[in-house]
């Protein structure tokens, strides 16, 4: 699996939800300046965007991590309060 280049990633959130494979309907949130409202770290970028109604993270990973699909099922598995399920898509930009 290739993994996207934190500027494609960036690029693709920009365009809105014409980059995903099947996650439609996401806008991201925007700063006064019109840049796209991030943060980013060591291995993903978190994007603030809107979705459904409602306002979510949505965390792109830029290195492989065969891992979270595992974690996602976990949490997914232990309903909390203050925490949405996560949903783990691999290929999805």
């Amino acid at each position: 699996m290739k993994r996207p280049y934190s500027l494609e990633i960036v690029e693709s959130l920009h365009f809105g939800d014409s980059m995903f494979r099947t996650l439609k309907g996401v806008e991201p949130v925007r700063n006064a300046d019109g840049t796209l409202r991030l943060t980013s770290g060591r291995y993903a970028i978190v994007f603030e965007v809107l979705w459904r109604g409602g306002r979510y993270a949505l965390k792109c990973y830029t290195q492989p991590k065969p891992h979270l699909s595992k974690v996602c099922a976990v949490i997914g598995a232990h309903p909390c309060s203050h925490i949405i399920r996560p949903t783990y898509l691999p290929e999805e930009l």
